[in-house]
């Protein structure tokens, strides 16, 4: 990931469609969060819901 100015960061990626990518942020090194905006969500095994999108 790009660390933008305003402190937000960005990253870019080229997946194959009619497909569904599951993901979580790490925070702080230490603590995982979903992506409240996310097509859906699924369980994860740390007890933290996955983030999914859809595409």
């Amino acid at each position: 990931m790009k660390r933008l100015r305003n402190g937000d960061f960005t990253l870019t990626l080229e997946l194959p469609c009619d497909r569904e990518y599951s993901f979580r942020y790490l925070v702080d090194a230490n603590r995982w969060e979903k992506d409240w905006f996310a097509d859906k969500h699924i369980p994860g095994e740390s007890g933290v819901d996955n983030s999914v999108v859809v595409l």
